[in-house]
């Protein structure tokens, strides 16, 4: 299994810090949003189990928005994964 802390990626877009690594993803710089609702579920897939989870006012680095969910980076932690849209501001 990848260390989701050390792989910024899924499989259409890498963080520019995995420059190198990308494997042909389109490499992204991310956009800074916050957790907007008081628990935000983490997940590693979208709809997928919850990892952990994020609390109002928490940092998200979102690199992807599709078919309502933000994958990106948790900024305390630094895992990758998938949260819904709607719990970002």
């Amino acid at each position: 299994m990848t260390d989701r802390r050390a792989t910024w990626a899924n499989a259409r877009v890498a963080h520019v810090s995995v420059r190198g690594r990308a494997g042909g993803r389109r490499l992204v710089e991310g956009e800074g949003k916050s957790i907007g609702v008081p628990i935000a579920d983490l997940c590693a897939a979208p709809d997928g189990p919850r990892d952990r989870q994020l609390v109002l006012g928490d940092e998200f680095l979102v690199l992807e928005v599709r078919d309502g969910w933000a994958f990106g980076v948790a900024r305390d932690g630094g895992y990758a994964g998938y949260v819904k849209s709607a719990a970002l501001t």
